[in-house]
């Protein structure tokens, strides 16, 4: 018969061999360049003139930023315009007819749209200035103070406007007009606060706010409904944000 091999007696078994786990790599940090900060002077300057005031900033058609100054001595007698000044600090700046610019958003016709004048002595329009600093056209608007404008999603012009001094239509009220300064008007629901600061919002609406009324407002650009939101008590309006970019 055949022999049956015996395994000897206190052997140990050979164990097999088991696969070593490879560890994961550690992922490298990227250095992040450290932000660096440059300021231009943008405007004129003289002995009987304060230092430039810049009103606002918005995207020009060109690539380059645009703002409003004014340089302002006295109310009769300062300067006020618009300037641009591209990425490496080269600014321009152009004088406007009327006492105050403030910068607009701009048009798909490759144009900047100013509001122009912003007191209770000056007729106030909407201008349309070319990249080059030239005041191309110029479309009267109803009211006295104006505030604010926008691009609007329906490629109009959207802008707050407060029409003071007595009689019919005065009051606060919503405009729109086309790039053929054609206009019309929106009166808020409590006509006695002005809106400002409005924009075009994510949903295709424009939005505002009423510091008077403590509330945020919305505009359909298609049926010119108006809604306005109370904030909660103590929590005020100061400033809405622009979602869109030039």
């Amino acid at each position: 018969s055949g022999t049956t091999p015996s395994t000897a007696v206190g052997a140990t078994a050979t164990p097999s061999a088991r696969p070593t786990a490879i560890p994961s790599a550690t992922p490298t940090a990227t250095p992040t360049a450290a932000p660096t900060f440059a300021e231009w002077p943008i405007a004129p300057k003289g002995p009987n003139y304060s230092d430039a005031t810049i009103e606002s900033l918005v995207s020009g058609p060109n690539g380059n930023m645009w703002f409003a100054w004014t340089l302002e001595p006295s109310p009769t007698t300062g300067m006020f315009g618009l300037g641009q000044i591209t990425s490496s600090g080269d600014a321009s700046t152009y004088q406007a007819p009327s006492p105050k610019v403030i910068p607009a958003a701009t048009s798909g016709d490759g144009y900047l749209w100013a509001l122009e004048a912003a007191d209770f002595t000056q007729p106030q329009h909407i201008g349309q200035w070319t990249p080059g600093g030239a005041l191309q056209a110029e479309y009267a608007v109803p009211g006295d103070v104006s505030s604010s404008i926008t691009w609007g999603p329906d490629g109009a012009l959207w802008f707050t406007a407060l029409t003071a001094g007595g009689g019919t239509g005065e009051g606060a009220y919503i405009g729109r007009m086309t790039t053929a300064g054609q206009v019309s008007t929106y009166p808020l629901p409590d006509p006695s606060f002005p809106a400002r600061d409005i924009v075009s919002g994510p949903d295709g609406d424009l939005w505002f706010i009423v510091p008077g009324t403590q509330s945020v407002g919305r505009i359909d650009p298609a049926t010119g409904t108006i809604t306005e939101y109370p904030v909660p008590p103590n929590g005020g309006v100061n400033e809405i944000g622009d979602s869109q970019t030039s």
